[in-house]
């Protein structure tokens, strides 16, 4: 089987990389690895048995994002909605077919919106000139792994992982506010009662993966999704399992393959054998811990394991 994990490491430093890299590393994992990364991050990668690959968007297509940026700010504005309507029928067009964006395309999206909502951008057109058989697309600087995440995927199955199940949407401002900003109080008032699931882990196989990037772009690009809000990919992608109802997302509890610690106290946290597992849920090993940083002790803890 060919399995790749994504992310996208922005300004990290090799320090901050190396609990991701080296828990990584002790499940044996044997695919590929693959970084966005910009000009300040700092990645130690000759030292694993999995294959790394740096991607720089910034560096390589570095012409491309000036003669945006030129065109932003000395070009009259109604120029500029010419190139806005010409860029965007040919992205849906594109998206329509199932086909990649280009990088002069992708270029303009990039310096549109935040990295945290473009990056879904850059996996899609990754994984259209890339095929694998599963996929798992991860936050880097505070996951770590405790075995193979890859373990029994079903066909057509995009898993999303809860956070704390005791904490709905309505009851966590951030979330709030994304849902809100991007689509108004009708969508929140239907959806408030219900969980949260995290955009920063996303396991599937290779067809559904693809299948959830064209949907995630083609909403942003169609639907004039806010570009300018830093972390609104997750009111997207609550947006997608709790209004639209995909049918491709299988919603998992917290602790289930994942276990998302940031919005959990630290007695829900127990660590067996220098394991983590999820208190009351022992039953449940996770493969991957993710927001582990968000807890002094358990952070101390994985330095002491994987630095």
């Amino acid at each position: 089987m060919r399995n790749v994990i994504i992310g996208t490491a922005y300004n990290y430093s090799k320090e901050s990389m190396l609990p991701f890299l080296n828990s990584l590393e002790k499940t044996g994992f044997k695919g590929d690895l693959i970084f966005f990364i910009n000009n300040s991050t700092e990645v130690i990668y000759d030292k694993y048995s999995f294959k790394l690959k740096l991607i720089n968007f910034e560096k390589q297509n570095r012409w491309y994002i000036r003669f945006f940026k030129y065109l932003e700010y000395y070009t009259p504005l109604f120029i500029k909605d010419l190139i806005k309507f010409c860029i965007t029928t040919l992205t849906l067009r594109r998206l329509k077919k199932g086909r990649s964006l280009p990088n002069w395309v992708f270029s303009k999206y990039y310096l549109d919106y935040y990295v945290a909502t473009s990056r879904f951008m850059l996996y899609y057109s990754y994984l259209k000139q890339n095929e694998y058989d599963n996929v798992f697309l991860t936050d880097t600087r505070d996951v770590i792994f405790q075995e193979d995440i890859f373990k029994k995927i079903e066909a057509n199955k995009v898993y999303a992982f809860e956070e704390n199940g005791e904490i709905i949407l309505e009851k966590e401002n951030w979330n709030k506010q994304w849902i809100i900003a991007g689509y108004g109080n009708d969508v929140f008032e239907e959806i408030k009662q219900n969980n949260i699931y995290c955009s920063g882990t996303i396991l599937g196989d290779y067809e559904s993966i693809c299948h959830f990037l064209n949907d995630y772009t083609s909403h942003i690009i169609r639907d004039k999704i806010p570009n300018k809000m830093e972390g609104f990919d997750q009111g997207i992608f609550n947006y997608f399992i709790s209004y639209k109802k995909l049918p491709y997302f299988t919603k998992l509890p917290n602790g289930n393959r994942v276990f998302t610690v940031g919005m959990q106290k630290m007695e829900d946290i127990k660590i067996v054998d220098n394991k983590i597992y999820y208190e009351g849920h022992l039953d449940l090993f996770p493969s991957v811990i993710h927001q582990y940083d968000r807890h002094v002790t358990l952070r101390e803890f994985i330095l002491s394991c994987y630095v």
